[in-house]
């Protein structure tokens, strides 16, 4: 995994192409690990994952405990 100021870096990019893309600019590309995504309306959805994912990460690192869901119980 990456190191903090890395990940805040690609969360930064991300959040700024997430802006972009959601308010109809230009199609947006990140580059990562010598690859490049692009990003445009269409998958905005993806984007918006990653920069979850991000997040997730980042939290990990600084130990901030991300909350998760509590199980759903069903009964009949």
């Amino acid at each position: 995994m990456a190191d903090l100021a890395t990940l805040s870096l690609r969360l930064s990019q991300a959040e700024d192409a997430l802006h972009k893309v959601a308010t109809g600019h230009a199609v947006e590309l990140i580059t990562e690990d010598g690859s490049t995504v692009r990003y445009a309306k269409v998958n905005q959805d993806k984007l918006e994952i990653y920069i979850a994912t991000l997040r997730d990460q980042i939290a990990g690192l600084v130990g901030v405990r991300v909350p998760r869901r509590a199980p759903i119980h069903l009964s009949f």
